[in-house]
């Protein structure tokens, strides 16, 4: 029920950040693991769940994501402490 409730807020608050700039993203940070979000097998994730996230800005959104997991995480890298490569690549 949280998480269909919590994504309904996400979808609305993107809907409108897409009506004022024609550009919207959204990012869901939940079951966070070491192994690809594709994989069929993922992994235990390493964090728990942080939220869901929503910006005009692709990069932005995609830097705060990192930086709330190593919050979480307690570590400048989580994704270079558990995978050997850096989540910065990404961005």
């Amino acid at each position: 029920m949280f998480k269909r409730y919590s994504m309904s807020i996400c979808l609305n608050t993107l809907r409108l950040f897409t009506i004022a700039t024609k550009n919207g993203f959204h990012q869901f940070l939940v079951d966070i693991s070491t192994s690809c979000d594709c994989s069929r097998n993922p992994e235990k994730p390493f964090v728990p769940n942080i939220g869901i996230l929503a910006s005009t800005d692709i990069v932005a959104i995609e830097k705060a994501s990192h930086d709330l997991v190593a919050k979480a995480h307690r570590c400048a890298d989580p994704f270079l402490e558990v995978n050997r490569v850096s989540g910065y690549r990404q961005i």
